[in-house]
Formats: C-alpha cells, structure tokens, sequence
C-alpha cells in the first residue's frame, strides 16, 4: 500500500522528540493531539492544499509554542487537518508525507477512533485496558494519577501543555502494550490535574506520546478510516 510513493516527503528536526516540519517555507510543528491546527501566517500548506487557519487558539500561540521548543516556529499541524489526509510519519528517517484519504484498509491495522476529532487507540497497562489519544506533540506519554498506584518510581519530569503552561509532574515505569507488540516497561508522566481534567472529558486514559511512538521506525495514521501501523521498518507500506 504505498500511498506516499508520489508525494513530497518534508524532513524534520526532532525537538524533545517532537517532530518539527520544514515544508521549505516554514517550520510547523505536527502535533496529532491537537485539535486545532493554527500559523503565524494564517496558511499551512498539507500535500498539495494550501488550508486557511486561525494565526493562534484560545490558549497557545506560535511564540509561546517557539519558547518551549526553543526554536521559533511558525504554527502547527493538528487533527483537523488529518481528517482529510492521512500521514506517514518515518521516525526513522525523519520525514513525514500527507496524502489524501485512501479507503485502503493495511494488514494488521490499529483500530483509531476520533470521538472528539483526536485519534485514539485502545492499549493495555498493567494488564488493563485503556483508551488514549494518539499526541505526536507530546514528549511523553502520560496517564491520570489514579493509573499509577502500582508504578516504578522514575523521578520528576518538567515538561509544557498548552493552557496549563510549564508544569512539573512525576515520571514512573509500568508494563504497557500496543497493538500486536509484546508488553514492555514505558515510562509515563502523571498528569497533572488541568490535564487530567481534559483526559476526563474526553473519556481518555491518557497520552501515546513520542517517548513511546518512538519505539517503532514508522507511524501511518488515517483518521478518516480509523487505523494506525506501527513498523520498525522505514519503509513499510503493506
């Protein structure tokens, strides 16, 4: 299935393992949990589409955005863009390609729902099942606090989420699964209570984030047809 075959790859900078798009003009930050995309420029160009957005949301604009990277941006890429495209995130190899919707169904596929616009997948933690949102702009995972009790203690983590600004949680370990791999120890933050009252809701366990995604080489998401692979090779199109 390789839908990215004829279509311009943009390359990447991972920042904190967050993926940032050159797309030639602009860095754009891809950020599948967010539900709005925005610009300084009020334009983001996806696959051949150049799309109007706001120039910021109600709680987060470019520069505070650029002073958490550290690096000026000049807007983001959320979930409303990606209900009409789907991507293909190579981790690997660091570029990221948009093509549109393909009904084509690949083997072995996550099953992705979008409830809220957000693509949300079913894990296993601790031997029970969860429901989380699927955030290429998040750094790490994350799970509501009441998740945690049985947890290894991995020590204090600083990270930022927009509305709530920069925060300081707990990090602790638990066994975890996705899909068809086998379970493992992932680290995850606990979140903080904004974000939990976000997580809630939404009827979310928590955060997929880019500490866990980045396991695998590859990440192909169609949030129009509900599925998600995960390969650990780069160039998995089957």
């Amino acid at each position: 299935m390789g839908f990215d075959s004829n279509h311009k790859r943009l390359p990447f900078v991972s920042i904190g393992g967050i993926p940032v798009l050159d797309s030639g003009n602009s860095l754009l930050v891809l950020d599948t949990g967010s539900p709005v995309s925005f610009a300084r420029s009020g334009v983001v160009s996806i696959d051949t589409d150049c799309v109007d957005v706001p120039t910021r949301t109600e709680v987060v604009d470019c520069d505070e955005l650029s002073e958490f990277l550290g690096l000026r941006v000049d807007g983001l890429i959320g979930a409303d863009q990606l209900r009409e495209h789907d991507l293909h995130l190579c981790l690997q190899e660091k570029w990221a390609v948009f093509t549109q919707s393909n009904p084509e169904t690949p083997n072995n596929p996550i099953l992705v729902e979008t409830p809220s616009g957000l693509p949300v997948v079913r894990c296993v933690i601790s031997n029970a099942q969860r429901r989380l949102v699927v955030d290429t702009g998040a750094k790490v995972s994350y799970l509501r606090s009441d998740l945690a009790n049985e947890s290894s203690p991995l020590g204090p983590l600083t990270d930022f989420y927009p509305g709530v600004g920069s925060f300081r949680t707990q990090q602790v370990s638990l066994n975890a699964q996705i899909a068809e791999a086998p379970a493992s120890p992932q680290a995850f933050g606990i979140a903080p209570s904004a974000v939990e009252r976000v997580l809630g809701a939404a009827n979310l366990d928590g955060i997929v984030g880019m500490s866990w995604l980045g396991d695998w080489a590859s990440l192909r998401l169609s949030c129009q047809n509900g599925w998600m692979v995960l390969s650990d090779r780069s160039d998995d199109r089957t």
